[in-house]
């Protein structure tokens, strides 16, 4: 679902609180947790994010990079950094 706000979302309400509460129950849990979304009644919000972290440029939720100066945030025009690819060439590496 994209939403006014140009983000995207995902809608879940049309299964039902008892299919949610029976069937997603994790879903529902993190969802009120993280998002402070009840997916009954409202779609969850989706952002980028990484299940884990080796390290990169960092960047904002749009994957623009940007160098950290005082605790602001200055992006760096036309430089995206996203996925493994924000990371510094040692994912997969074999070191002997």
């Amino acid at each position: 679902m994209w939403t006014e706000q140009g983000s995207r979302s995902f809608k879940l309400d049309h299964l039902g609180e008892d299919v949610l509460n029976s069937k997603l129950p994790g879903i529902c849990e993190l969802s009120k947790t993280f998002a402070g979304v009840d997916p009954v009644y409202k779609p969850i919000p989706v952002v980028p994010t990484c299940h884990y972290m080796m390290g990169g440029a960092p960047t904002n939720i749009h994957g623009q990079v940007f160098p950290q100066t005082n605790g602001t945030e200055a992006p760096i025009q036309g430089l995206f950094s996203v996925g493994e690819a924000a990371f510094a060439c040692l994912y997969m590496v074999q070191i002997d």
